[in-house]
């Protein structure tokens, strides 16, 4: 079997293994009509109905700009969902779909990138998309900021391809190009995307580069065309004056600490705020991180051990973000839009790569040995 045949064999198990954790979860009660849903909803209503003449509505007044301080890109696939199948629902249950199997695409190229195991990767992805906490983001209703993060996912794997090529002496434009891209339109999706991919991409690049000179080269050839690419919508956003100052100042509005034992246990339905994870995950993480630390390999892989450091580090940023209040920090110091309840979703993204990379390094690249999952 070819390798060419084989990547196309697991994107199809993701595929149909994203079609079946979206079926049992709208089983278990999941809507598309939560919090923001109904905003999007109207938004994707007013496209189709009258692009291209869409960046004023004379709702209010004398109207307001409608994505001026909200992205428009995510809107796009979602008015082509609506298009073709005239529902409100089913447009963002499809965009849900799409975001998932992307989501699913980008986790499984980090670890397959960082391993060349095809089972190691699928094993990550298999955990990222039943999270609770991944799917707590479209109880809530914000699939378009989660469309977003799919694209976060996606520079990260890009990234992380371009740094083995880097370091493979086999440098390829086509990566960069997609890390450019990815990271373009992560940063169309939502200023919070912007914020989250920032602190993704900046993280990996911080341990994975060899020195401050590749650093900064990395940080350059990737935000300066993502940047450029988003201009039309991050420069009205920075540059309207008070209106947009206002909206995303802290202070109105007061946080509380993340829910610790939803780190151990989410309950069935996860219809709870963040979502959590499921029982084994963290036990697992900390287990397999205390074993690859005592494996004499690990420390001698240095391209494996600097983006499993990168995670972990990533890992206890996030905590420390849902945990501050417990430590002083006062929450109206949080803003509304990244509360702490949603490192869950972020740490979705974090504790399955850390788990597929700690197992395939204490099980030195040869657990579950099946023939057609073979790398």
């Amino acid at each position: 079997m070819t390798k060419k045949i084989k990547f196309l064999l697991d994107g199809l198990i993701l595929i149909a293994f994203v079609l079946l954790v979206c079926y049992v979860a709208n089983r278990s009660g999941f809507t598309v009509f939560n919090g923001d849903g109904y905003s999007h909803a109207t938004k994707m209503k007013f496209v189709s109905d009258f692009w291209p003449n869409i960046n004023w509505v004379y709702f209010w007044g004398n109207g307001i700009p409608v994505f001026m301080w909200y992205g428009f890109m995510p809107m796009l696939p979602m008015v082509l969902f609506y298009k073709i199948f005239n529902s409100a629902a089913l447009s963002i249950n499809a965009m849900n779909i799409l975001t998932f199997v992307m989501i699913a695409g980008g986790i499984y190229g980090i670890v397959y990138e960082v391993t060349k195991s095809r089972l190691a990767a699928l094993l990550a992805a298999f955990m990222c998309i039943p999270s609770p906490g991944l799917w707590y983001r479209i109880l809530v209703g914000t699939s378009t900021r989660t469309f977003g993060d799919g694209f976060t996912i996606l520079t990260l794997w890009m990234l992380i391809r371009f740094f083995r090529q880097e370091k493979e002496k086999v440098a390829s434009r086509m990566t960069w190009f997609g890390l450019a891209l990815a990271a373009g339109m992560a940063f169309q999706a939502h200023f919070f995307t912007v914020l989250i991919t920032g602190l993704f991409v900046g993280m990996v690049v911080l341990f994975v580069a060899d020195s401050w000179g590749e650093r900064i080269k990395v940080l350059f050839i990737t935000f300066l065309p993502a940047f450029l690419l988003a201009a039309y919508f991050l420069l009205p956003y920075l540059l309207t004056g008070d209106l947009t100052k206002a909206s995303s100042q802290s202070g109105f509005y007061t946080a509380d600490p993340i829910n610790l034992k939803l780190l151990f246990y989410s309950p069935p339905g996860v219809k709870i705020v963040g979502g959590g994870f499921l029982p084994f995950y963290i036990p697992m993480m900390f287990l397999l991180t205390v074993l690859t630390f005592k494996k004499e390999k690990f420390w001698q892989t240095l391209f494996v051990k600097k983006v499993f450091l990168a995670y972990l580090a990533l890992f206890v940023f996030f905590m420390l973000y849902g945990t501050a209040i417990f430590f002083g920090l006062p929450g109206t110091w949080y803003n509304i839009g990244f509360v702490p309840d949603e490192v869950f979703e972020f740490l979705s993204f974090i504790v399955p790569v850390i788990i597929a990379i700690g197992l395939w390094i204490v099980a030195e690249g040869k657990f579950f040995r099946i023939v057609v999952l073979e790398s």
